[in-house]
């Protein structure tokens, strides 16, 4: 094999994705990815090819949407699974011809994110072997898409150093090696990731499972999942409340509506249905209180929504209190302020919440109760 011919073919496992999501600005509340999974690993865990399998497990956001992909690699490393969640059912995902990976190499994988353009890049740079071949071996750098429901992987760039101290590089699985030298490599690596920003709490969840079901053991993985920053889409979904149109900052976040909640406060403000918002600085929560008019708070307002997309977080603090007790509600903070899933807020002050398919607008009626 030529240095060219290895330069331009030489892979390694790794996973990364780099995929707008077009989602509507409206959607059903995401599904609930950890009952799916914890069934599907019961399957995988009593129901091997070969009886009973111990299990290398990885879950990974590969699309920022809020709900992680499920990885699963058989301890014998012969068998493979990839899972997506959504629509309310467990979904494979296919992976591109060729393709071969175990979820232990998701460690490697890193998040870039472009403040500007609102784009990202998750990505794997590692080296690569010689392989027999008469060089020093090398670093690939490979970048992968979700696409759907099927996983890609492409090549952006190769760099390999031969024995004699020659260095080669190619772009692209088709590119052309180009002898060029180590400083030349850093540049065109700097240029590939200029504007873009390591995100530092990305991280791929790996864990190892031992045969036979363990409901325990899972459960443990599936609560020691530290969730990953989102991709927040701003939405310009018009908004009506009484049939009064309002202004308010609204993301899309996994095909579902997250409102801000002292818009929604302000709102609703005046109405059977208005609420306060507050902090309890000893408990660490945000605090809602039914019935009481709002009274905004200074500076409580964090950054105005832009039209570029976002990262959302799921807030550090201590929860939701509702009525002074503890409230389940999935919330994101972005740019400084909490964003509450609209569903959850209006089954929990029970407030009608509609979808207008001919306007594509919002209508909420606070004079209506709830409805799923």
């Amino acid at each position: 094999m030529t240095i060219r011919s290895f330069v331009c073919r030489t892979a390694a496992l790794a996973l990364s994705a780099a995929l707008t999501l077009t989602a509507p600005a409206w959607a059903a509340p995401q599904d609930d990815w950890q009952t799916l999974y914890k069934g599907e690993l019961r399957r995988l865990l009593t129901q091997g090819t070969a009886g009973p399998q111990s299990l290398f497990a990885a879950l990974a956001d590969l699309n920022l949407d809020g709900a992680p992909e499920l990885f699963a690699l058989s301890s014998d490393g012969l068998t493979q699974y990839q899972y997506t969640a959504g629509e309310g059912r467990l979904s494979p995902l296919t992976v591109e011809e060729g393709e071969d990976w175990g979820g232990r190499q998701l460690q490697d994988l890193r998040l870039y994110f472009n403040n500007q353009t609102g784009q990202y890049k998750l990505t794997v740079e590692f080296s690569s072997p010689s392989q027999g071949t008469p060089s020093k071996g090398g670093v690939s750098l490979y970048e992968y898409s979700l696409e759907g429901q099927t996983l890609r992987r492409r090549l952006q760039f190769q760099y390999i150093e031969t024995q004699e101290g020659a260095a080669y590089y190619c772009a692209g699985e088709d590119g052309e090696a180009v002898l060029i030298s180590g400083s030349q490599y850093r540049q065109k690596m700097t240029d590939y990731y200029q504007g873009f920003a390591l995100v530092s709490d990305y991280a791929p969840s790996i864990f190892a499972l031992s045969a036979g079901y363990d409901e325990a053991q899972v459960d443990r993985m599936l609560k020691n999942y530290r969730p990953c920053p989102v991709q927040a889409l701003p939405a310009q979904t018009p908004v009506s409340v009484g049939g009064a149109q309002i202004s308010c900052d609204v993301y899309n976040i996994g095909g579902s509506s997250y409102f801000k909640l002292r818009d929604l406060a302000q709102a609703l403000n005046g109405s059977d249905k208005q609420f306060d918002v507050g902090w309890d600085n000893e408990s660490r929560q945000v605090s809602i209180e039914a019935g009481k008019a709002y009274q905004p708070a200074v500076g409580a307002d964090g950054e105005p929504q832009g039209p570029i997309p976002a990262l959302g977080r799921q807030p550090s603090d201590g929860g939701v209190s509702f009525g002074g007790r503890p409230f389940e509600a999935e919330k994101y903070n972005v740019g400084g302020s909490n964003y509450f899933k609209l569903r959850d807020l209006a089954q929990l002050l029970d407030f009608q919440v509609l979808w207008d398919e001919a306007s594509r607008s919002i209508r909420i009626d606070p004079s209506k109760p709830y409805t799923p």
